[in-house]
Formats: structure tokens, C-alpha cells, sequence
């Protein structure tokens, strides 16, 4: 049997640069709610543990870093940003491949960028952001 060779379609460059550009935001985003979730979780034991040892000059440091951290965590909802830009690159890519191997049109594949863009979304900071309420719990 001749093995077959299937050449592929080229993807627009516009498409192509996005279809990178969105990777990279979704990678980054993810390391941006490590490094968050790390410093808002492990300042705090730091400031704990060692404050007798370290200088009040670093406990306050420490302790902004912390509050910081978990302020922009919170607000700008980090972990859910991430989910969003990495589902726009999941959902392109996959049209990208598709078009290249000829199973959808160019229109198909554009349609699949703007529903990228809308699975994305407008960046919002709810900087009133309460933390949600687990089952039994009630407000003050």
C-alpha cells in the first residue's frame, strides 16, 4: 500500500497569530493564579511563624503582599479569566485544525474566532467582591 500524504491547508496569519497570541495569555494567566494563590496562602504562614524572629518593617511587607495578592485574586477572578482564555484557544485550535485538514471552510473557521472572542469576554474587577456563601452559612 502507497502511504498518503495530505497536505495541509495554510491558516490565515491573523488567525494563526491569535490562535499564539491566545496560548501564551492562557499560559500566563494560569501562572499568574499560582504565584497569586501562593503568595496569599504562604505570606500569612510566613508573617505567623517567623514574627518574632524578622523585623516589623518586613511583617508589613510580607503582610501587604499577601492582602495584595489576594485583592487582585479575588477581584479581577483570576482562576475564571484563565478558564476563559485557555477555552478560546482550545475551541480555535481546534477549528484551525480542521481547516487545515479541509473539514471546514474559511467562514467556519472565522465564525470559530469570534465565538473565541466571546467565550473570552469583557475583563471586569468586582472590587466589592464578596466571597460566596457555603451551604449553612447566612450573612450578618
Amino acid at each position: 500500500m502507497a502511504s498518503q500524504t495530505q497536505s495541509l491547508i495554510s491558516i490565515p496569519g491573523d488567525i494563526a497569530k491569535q490562535r499564539s497570541r491566545w496560548n501564551l495569555i492562557a499560559a500566563l494567566i494560569r501562572v499568574l493564579y499560582v504565584v497569586l494563590g501562593l503568595v496569599g496562602v504562604l505570606a500569612p504562614v510566613v508573617v505567623a511563624t517567623f514574627a518574632v524572629a524578622i523585623q516589623i518593617l518586613y511583617i508589613r511587607i510580607i503582610s501587604f503582599c499577601a492582602t495584595a495578592a489576594v485583592a487582585v485574586f479575588v477581584s479581577f477572578d483570576i482562576g475564571t479569566l484563565a478558564t476563559r482564555w485557555r477555552e478560546a484557544w482550545k475551541h480555535l485550535n481546534a477549528a484551525c485544525i480542521a481547516y487545515q485538514l479541509g473539514l471546514i471552510d474559511l467562514s467556519a473557521l472565522y465564525k470559530a474566532y469570534s465565538e473565541g472572542e466571546n467565550l473570552i469576554g469583557a475583563m471586569k474587577a468586582d472590587i466589592l467582591a464578596k466571597p460566596s456563601m457555603t451551604e449553612g452559612q447566612t450573612r450578618p
